[in-house]
């Protein structure tokens, strides 16, 4: 699992910055310090290498919609200038509707936008990785992503630890850690009557099953719902299988991802219809209705690297 080490490079002296007069339209974030006094710099390790930032960034362009679940969470949203455009929870649904400035999408940040914004800081997710050198000359560009395979918790712990610090937000970070444990220990208690469990997802008129150790595994792995076939392949995307694989596995709880409604994709059949069919409703999960369709947007788009997500993940498996 990728490690994150912080190394504080020497505190330089602090320069006064007036936020009047740095033509932002955007205030000291709660979690900051305040008067616009420009923080020490810092180098903080991530999954795309080492940067160097300055502390209490006061214009952040974001291009990760995880990473912006987080810097909300840490109450820091006031710093954005900037996002990428995309599918959100509607609990970040004012960063998409307001008046942020979009700069591109996930996967293909426009670079002039960004370079007018001239933000203190962009952070990049996963889908950016490949453009990360290119934004790296417009800002210090740090990412944010977990791997869906290790321990959420820890994962997450490390995220927010390199925000919090960044943001100068560290017990905020602490806070929020704590609270998604508690949420995790809760979602526990429910998976002992849950029986055995089916982990599907729906796209493109297909499915696909998530064991542990796969991208939706922390079903398995963190809440400890117990697999219906512990024989699935790990895969980041999945095993591809039949509606006969699920009828053999006869999971007694099913739940189900609809990637195509998270990513918005016109004219393509729901999930609910796609599992309509005879030998899914022989299924234990069909016949006791224990078949739960998961929130596309906080499972597929955000994952686990969002604090308010993986809370919402507890409670939406706590529910089964």
């Amino acid at each position: 699992m990728l490690s994150t080490r912080y190394g504080v490079l020497g505190a330089l002296a602090a320069a006064s910055l007036v936020m009047a007069g740095c033509g932002s339209p955007q205030t000291a974030s709660a979690g900051g310090s305040e008067g616009g006094s420009a923080g020490a710099e810092i180098t903080v390790t991530h999954p795309a290498g080492e940067t160097t930032v300055t502390q209490d960034p006061q214009k952040v362009v974001v291009l990760d919609m995880a990473a912006l679940d987080a810097i909300d969470a840490l109450d820091e949203g006031d710093a954005v200038a900037g996002v990428a455009k995309g599918k959100v929870p509607e609990d970040l649904a004012d960063y998409q509707d307001g008046d942020i400035p979009q700069v591109g999408s996930l996967k293909e940040p426009d670079f002039d936008a960004i370079s007018e914004i001239g933000p203190d800081l962009i952070v990049a997710g996963g889908r950016t990785a490949e453009v990360i050198p290119e934004l790296e000359k417009i800002a210090p560009t740090i990412q944010v992503m977990a791997d869906p395979t290790e321990d959420p918790v820890e994962e997450l712990d490390r995220n927010l630890s390199m925000l919090g610090e960044i943001f100068q937000a560290e017990d905020a970070a602490t806070e929020e850690v704590e609270e998604v444990k508690a949420d995790i220990e809760d979602a526990k208690s429910a998976a002992g009557d849950a029986g055995s469990t089916l982990v599907l997802s729906s796209g493109g008129g297909k499915i696909s099953a998530f064991g542990p150790g796969s991208r939706f595994g922390i079903i398995h792995t963190t809440f400890g719902f117990t697999p219906a076939d512990e024989n699935i392949e790990e895969s980041t995307h999945g095993q591809t299988v039949s509606f006969e694989f699920v009828s053999e596995a006869d999971p007694e709880t099913i739940f189900v991802v609809d990637t195509d409604a998270a990513k918005g994709t016109e004219g393509a059949q729901p999930a609910e219809q796609v599992l309509d069919n005879d030998l899914v409703k022989q299924t234990k999960a069909a016949q006791n209705d224990r078949i739960i369709y998961l929130d596309p947007m906080t499972w597929y788009i955000i994952g686990v690297t969002g604090p308010q997500a993986l809370s919402d993940m507890a409670e939406e498996v706590q529910s089964a």
